[in-house]
């Protein structure tokens, strides 16, 4: 990258930060990286050590500039694997929403030239500022990534009345640029672009609460993670939390305090890397369930998929073994049973719906059948998916409704939701955050 990529993330740096933020944010690096690897080195050992303690998975998108540089720091977490797994941050930490197709495709090829000198095993992406274009999915695709993870959901877990103008108008400047969907509208699940796998990552993050809020004390911001932990526990989704590496001193409290909320919520949450998640999603990908009706209410089920998933019966009498899960539902050990209730125990969906919604919802693992008769079936929806954006409502309508239904878990061993943790690296020494503007592309 020449001069003119050197401005370019002048530019960009000016945008997402604030003239006022960039210079104190230059300041903090030199606090918190030093001029040596050592410091960045013992943040990341001692992230994964603190995670091993709570068997809880991360992942770690590094770019292939700070991989060239510093290769044995990053080996050193290798034999954390696979709980630690490092994913693609691009070659260079730059927006990469302003790259065509082709300098987008030769960014990302470099950069896994790097990663497979140097033996390290990737399946994963995500890009720096969690910045992309519409050419992303299809030259990450071409390249045989399995999943993306740079797509972002706001959580409404912070008091912004409680903010002063600096502080609120920093966060505003962030989502201006981020434009993150908000979890309110936008189900904070994977979701398919072809074979690859889209995975939102969560926000707030550490640079958000710490920066541009000025949180400094570990209760603070472990209440507002565990807030969203909690909620996304409700909604039965996934929460991928960011925390770079070089906040780790400053965060460690908080997130440890969150891994041990995550480990006493009931049902379990799934704690898993993004490599693990996208291994899952893709045995789910193949979910079957057959209901017939054998007349007097009565069912029978006979549902295939992964040998870890567990279905799930609601307001229904199942002849067999059940167990307790959550809210309504039945754990059923068996894959074909029999059950008794008064209508059929799936989702019907008006013919006027479109292809995209009934794909998602079977994706979801609920047995979906099109049909013109509302009484015949336990939930029966006359809406549309117009997008993405209105998957929450979609879901929250199906789970908030009355009616007997038979539907998969969306987690391994019926957890009611799943965490991962992430951080990215892209610079370990003051060093390297200098030498940005500057890196070439030999």
């Amino acid at each position: 990258m020449g001069s003119g990529g050197g401005k370019r993330l002048l530019t960009h740096l000016i945008r997402s930060k604030g003239v006022a933020n960039l210079v104190r944010r230059a300041a903090t690096i030199v606090t918190r990286t030093g001029f040596g690897a050592g410091r960045m080195q013992t943040s990341l050992l001692g992230f994964a050590e603190l995670l091993s303690r709570y068997d809880a998975h991360a992942t770690f998108p590094v770019t292939a500039a700070a991989l060239q540089r510093h290769p044995e720091v990053m080996r050193q977490l290798l034999p954390h694997t696979p709980a630690v797994e490092l994913a693609v941050h691009s070659h260079r930490h730059v927006d990469l929403s302003l790259l065509s197709e082709s300098e987008l495709a030769d960014e990302i090829k470099r950069a896994m030239t790097v990663f497979r000198a140097h033996g390290i095993p990737f399946s994963g992406f995500r890009a720096p500022y969690l910045r992309w274009n519409d050419h992303l999915p299809a030259v990450l695709q071409s390249q045989g990534f399995w999943y993306d993870s740079s797509q972002c959901v706001l959580w409404p877990v912070v008091d912004e009345c409680g903010l002063n103008p600096a502080e609120s108008a920093s966060v505003q400047l962030l989502c201006d640029f981020c434009q993150p969907s908000l979890a309110e509208a936008h189900a904070s699940l994977p979701v398919w672009l072809g074979d690859l796998l889209e995975i939102p990552v969560s926000l707030p993050d550490d640079e958000m609460l710490v920066e541009r809020m000025g949180l400094k004390d570990e209760d603070s911001i472990a209440r507002i993670w565990i807030d969203m932990l909690e909620q996304c526990h409700e909604r039965e989704e996934l929460l991928v939390l960011q925390l770079h590496p070089e906040r780790f001193p400053v965060c460690s409290g908080a997130l440890e305090r969150l891994l041990q909320r995550a480990r006493g919520l009931r049902p379990a949450v799934w704690l898993a890397n993004l490599r693990e998640v996208t291994l899952w999603w893709r045995a789910r990908r193949n979910l079957q369930m057959d209901i017939v009706s054998h007349g007097e209410n009565r069912w029978e089920v006979t549902a295939r998929g992964p040998a870890d998933g567990v279905l799930l019966v609601r307001d229904a009498e199942v002849e067999g073994q059940t167990a307790p899960w959550s809210r309504r539902y039945q754990m059923v050990p068996d894959r074909h049973f029999f059950l008794t209730a008064g209508s059929g125990p799936c989702v019907g969906i008006s013919p006027a719906a479109s292809l995209e919604v009934v794909q998602f919802l079977t994706h979801q693992g609920y047995s979906v059948e099109v049909s013109s008769h509302p009484d015949e079936h336990g939930v029966y929806l006359d809406t549309d998916l117009s997008s993405k954006d209105d998957a929450a409502p979609l879901l929250t309508e199906i789970e908030t409704s009355s009616g007997p239904l038979v539907r998969w878990a969306r987690w391994p061993h019926g957890a009611g939701a799943a965490l991962a943790i992430s951080g990215d690296v892209d610079a370990l020494t003051a060093w390297d955050y200098a030498l940005r503007p500057l890196e070439g592309r030999t």
